[in-house]
């Protein structure tokens, strides 16, 4: 028999308040803050979930996905009963479970350059979950135009990477990842991977949201850390802007 406990954020919280770093005014500001995961795919159903418990006041989830069948051995959100549903329907249900005392939207739609707009308005951080070129060069667009904290990833295999940009304090992303296409991305189809391996980078990009929000330590703003779990080596590479980047400094 399950026991219906009363969920109160007193309670809930507890442990991570006790963190003098964080602390109650930590909370708070995750409280008082939006955040939109873009893609529920297995980096984003990740990061969705921790930010979730974290206790992000607002969480944004937005995906035009169905769950498949081989989704589900990392994508952890998501179970075969849901093959064939939507990721966001599946993932407003979950997440709000999770953490009855946040809002949980879902916006079911692939992000574009036309929508972005739209889709993206008020949100404090944006996290990637993408895995397609357009869409993070819609983010990209968003984030040097509203100043908004854009935290990209990219994992496959035993491998993957991790870095926030944040112009005019930062390059943007087109300035290090510009002109690329799907075609130059490695697919997952081809190169496998790993159930951990997204679930590595996912709660990175939770943890670096949390920092961005509430002040907490250092940041990867401006950097790119590389990790080969294979290995178990980690990269911290700094990175600069170009003399011109038709994005973030047009000539």
């Amino acid at each position: 028999m399950r026991l219906k406990v009363p969920v109160t954020e007193d309670f809930y919280y507890l442990r991570q308040v006790t963190l003098p770093e964080f602390g109650k005014e930590g909370q708070k500001k995750l409280k008082n803050s939006r955040v939109a995961v873009v893609g529920l795919g297995g980096l984003g159903a990740i990061a969705a979930m921790y930010l979730a418990r974290s206790g992000v006041g607002e969480l944004l989830v937005i995906d035009n996905d169905r769950v498949e069948l081989l989704n589900v051995h990392r994508q952890i959100l998501y179970d075969p009963e849901d093959v064939g549903l939507y990721k966001v329907d599946i993932a407003i249900d979950k997440l709000a479970k999770m953490n009855p005392l946040i809002k949980v939207e879902g916006i079911r739609e692939k992000l574009t350059m036309d929508n972005v707009e739209d889709v993206l308005e008020n949100v404090d951080v944006i996290v990637d979950g993408l895995d397609n070129m357009e869409g993070r060069y819609a983010i990209n667009r968003y984030s040097v135009k509203h100043s908004v904290p854009f935290i990209f990833t990219g994992a496959i295999g035993l491998e993957g990477n991790i870095a926030i940009f944040h112009p005019p304090d930062t390059p943007c992303f087109e300035c290090v990842f510009g002109g690329l296409g799907d075609e130059d991305l490695p697919a997952t189809c081809d190169r496998g991977i790993l159930t951990p391996t997204p679930a590595v980078f996912g709660v990175i990009e939770a943890l670096e949201t949390i920092k961005l929000l509430t002040g907490v330590g250092n940041t990867l703003k401006g950097k790119l850390l590389y990790i080969d779990l294979k290995y178990l080596t980690f990269d911290l590479i700094t990175l600069h802007r170009p003399p011109s980047c038709p994005i973030c400094r047009p000539e």
